[in-house]
């Protein structure tokens, strides 16, 4: 099963079953990044086709931590959906894991664009296309067992996204007088049922959430694929390292430098 389209189907199905997938890389050893992107991209298309809107892009693996650990040696992307992505207006939410495999979150920062991006624009030009900033969780999966997998494995499979949950959305000069300073150098403490479980700051996703963007704005030049526009919604991947979870607890973000709402999400089947 060497077609595209063919594995797109594949790991669709495995999607919406919500289960496990072999890993595409050892069924196929030549299964390189470049086939791993056209197969991204055949399953994007069936999910349009069974009816799901575009909404925006995640950016995955931006915190160099976690590339030894799954064998990444570059950020991944992948589209994100009406579908999977929530706002969450209160200081308190709930998500459900029950269409998920394997699931683990990530504590993020989210941005709204106001225009579009081009891969000429470095992070100033790019700030000054960002309509708000947002804290966030991403709920990630992995369909291929035990998260065993190498890079075109998790391109292929939609970069492993799963689901997103927004926070209040807060206009980008809320941020302050340096807003690229503040992105760099915030602290972020992640807590589940209360206790510290992991730490991190703004220069762990690829030194700037800002230049995790700017990254993402060249690869898609690069993949000649459709650029990034207004009104798109873009996660820029993990500022700890992704924990695992399970249905029952509630886990929660501490923020110091960075003037953003943060709420609790509490898991459940």
């Amino acid at each position: 099963m060497t077609n595209p389209a063919q594995l797109a189907k594949s790991l669709y199905q495995a999607q919406r079953a919500a289960t496990h997938h072999a890993p595409i890389t050892k069924c196929h050893p030549g299964f390189t990044l470049a086939r791993a992107t056209r197969v991204a991209q055949q399953l994007h298309t069936l999910r349009l086709q069974d009816g799901a809107k575009f909404v925006g892009r995640k950016i995955g693996f931006t915190n160099p931590r976690m590339w030894t650990q799954y064998d990444i040696e570059a950020p991944i992307w992948g589209p994100m959906y009406a579908h999977t992505v929530s706002e969450i207006q209160e200081d308190q939410g709930t998500a459900s894991l029950r269409s998920l495999v394997e699931p683990k979150i990530e504590p993020e920062i989210v941005f709204g664009m106001k225009a579009p991006l081009l891969p000429q624009y470095n992070i100033t030009a790019i700030l000054d296309r960002i309509a708000w900033v947002a804290i966030g969780y991403e709920l990630v999966q992995s369909h291929f067992p035990n998260w065993t997998f190498q890079a075109p494995d998790a391109v292929a499979a939609g970069s492993l996204h799963g689901h997103l949950f927004i926070g209040k959305k807060h206009h980008i000069h809320e941020l302050g007088s340096e807003p690229i300073v503040s992105l760099k150098n915030f602290k972020l403490g992640l807590y589940c049922n209360s206790t510290l479980a992991e730490t991190g700051t703004g220069a762990d996703v690829l030194g700037n959430p800002l230049k995790a963007v700017q990254h993402l704005v060249q690869v898609l030049a690069e993949q000649q694929v459709e650029p990034l526009g207004a009104n798109e919604i873009i996660t820029t991947g993990t500022v700890t390292l992704a924990q695992p979870v399970t249905a029952g607890q509630t886990w929660s973000i501490t923020l110091d430098g960075l003037p953003l709402s943060t709420f609790a999400l509490t898991l459940k089947d």
